[in-house]
């Protein structure tokens, strides 16, 4: 994280991650709510644009790390799905005070899984 900070280009998406994990979080919401507009995806999404999803990235696996190590990470990279939960279980290890909705995040991390069969 420290290299990343360093790169001009990135060191003022680095500034918006405050602002950009709450984007994250609203984006990944409404698109679970079903199909968005390309004009509303567009919108929703250009926070990220250029370094944006880097720097946000970055800040998320740099908390999971501080916890859980390289091993943490490869995981949440072998399971994208899983990164919104791994980072609320390390948010301690971030530099923002900041935690995704913990709904959303189980959500997130079982899309595509096959859902369970409801008893009758």
């Amino acid at each position: 994280m420290e290299d990343l900070e360093k790169q001009r280009d990135v060191e003022g998406y680095i500034a918006k991650v405050p602002e950009l994990l709450p984007a994250m979080e609203n984006t990944r919401r409404r698109s679970l709510k079903g199909p968005m507009s390309e004009e509303a995806y567009a919108e929703a999404s250009s926070p990220f644009f250029e370094m944006g999803y880097h720097a946000t990235g970055a800040v998320l696996l740099a908390a999971i790390e501080k916890k859980r190590g390289l091993p943490g990470v490869m995981n949440v990279m072998a399971d994208p799905r899983r990164l919104l939960t791994a980072y609320n279980d390390c948010d301690s290890g971030s530099t923002l005070p900041f935690s995704f909705d913990p709904a959303l995040a189980e959500q997130v991390a079982h899309l595509g899984s096959p859902s369970r069969s409801k008893s009758k």
